[in-house]
């Protein structure tokens, strides 16, 4: 390989390109076009043109000319591949993504159907919990899955370095509706699945320490009023980036479909305020059912050990002469097992474990 020299066309339009959108993405774009042109010419190294081989070219060097000049000095061919190498392994990455989000809609499209064709599945108020959350992560899903096919499709042109799809790419992904509704997508089924696992937690909470006032608390008419109110408050907390709670621009023209400062990133895309705010609602959530299961644990714990304890006072008692006291103490013991196993043991191991 040979050691080349930008002509004066190419260069300009290097340096035009960066002046005029100074972010991350036509950073890339920037690498991208330099690594085509080893690439396409065969060249271990890459020199700008000389500041003498043409006239009609500016021979004051401003700051940012000369890093630009010293950039691209800098790359060489081995670079790129290893640039190249890099953007490979998060296309693995994002094939892996793919293919989870893929068995995320697949598992839960068969859930949903499944309790969708049973009446006898539709009439048990968890269900109807479960039903929700799997359309909850049906939505997450497909939602995780449009990045996922995006990046593939930004890493597939820069290894190619096909800097017009790069561009293009660029442009719907960055853009201010398509970007705010993707997240809304995502951001509205992330928060309605933890609503439906604090809301199942909440339900065995309430089976399991009022079993006979459970079915005048948690009635089918409440449950269905209670989803449709956590997805009503899940859509709207999604749609408020999109209603103006953004840090990102919105375009004055069709043609300017690519603000210079708007990339669709968490960080530049949401405000310290709507973070928190999911943040701590998720958090609120997860306390609560973490105290749900955990004093579930410890009620199933007890009753397990109440019954080795008559268990053995059982054994014991089986085990000496038979009197009119051991009698009485067998009947006795006799009795709490029945009424423990029939009672408290019967509704831990019929719901703790559904």
């Amino acid at each position: 390989m040979n050691n080349c020299s930008l002509n004066i066309i190419e260069y300009s339009q290097l340096v035009s390109l960066q002046k005029r959108h100074t972010n991350t993405y036509t950073f890339l774009l920037f690498n991208a076009r330099i690594c085509h042109l080893l690439t396409v010419a065969q060249c271990e190294i890459l020199y700008p043109p000389s500041l003498s081989s043409n006239n009609n070219f500016s021979t004051t060097i401003t700051p940012l000319d000369s890093f630009f000049r010293r950039y691209i000095e800098t790359m060489n061919h081995n670079e790129c591949e290893k640039y190249s190498n890099q953007v490979q392994r998060k296309f693995i990455l994002f094939i892996i993504g793919i293919i989870l989000s893929v068995l995320v809609i697949i598992l839960n499209t068969i859930v949903t159907l499944t309790i969708l064709n049973s009446i006898k599945l539709r009439s048990l108020i968890t269900n109807i919990f479960l039903l929700n959350l799997s359309i909850a992560d049906f939505l997450s899903g497909c939602s995780f899955l449009y990045p996922c096919v995006m990046n593939i499709l930004v890493e597939y042109a820069v290894v190619n370095y096909d800097s017009i799809l790069l561009t293009q790419l660029n442009v719907i992904r960055n853009n201010y509706y398509i970007c705010l509704i993707a997240y809304a997508f995502i951001m509205s089924g992330m928060l309605m699945s933890v609503s439906i696992l604090l809301s199942i937690s909440i339900d065995k909470y309430i089976y399991i320490f009022k079993p006979y006032s459970y079915q005048k608390i948690i009635t089918k008419r409440r449950c269905l009023l209670w989803i449709s109110i956590l997805w009503l408050i899940s859509i709207l907390i999604g749609l408020l980036p999109l209603l103006g709670w953004n840090k990102m621009k919105r375009c004055s023209s069709i043609k300017q479909g690519l603000c210079s400062s708007n990339i669709c990133l968490i960080d530049r895309v949401f405000t310290t305020g709507y973070c928190s705010l999911f943040a701590t609602i998720s958090l609120l959530a997860a306390i609560v059912i973490l105290y749900v299961y955990v004093r579930i644990f410890f009620l199933a714990r007890d009753h397990l050990m109440r019954i080795e304890r008559l268990r053995s006072q059982y054994s014991s008692s089986y085990e000496q002469p038979s009197t009119p006291a051991t009698a009485t103490t067998l009947l006795t013991t006799n009795k709490d097992l029945q009424q423990c196993f029939s009672l408290s043991c019967s509704t831990i191991r019929k719901n703790f474990f559904l």
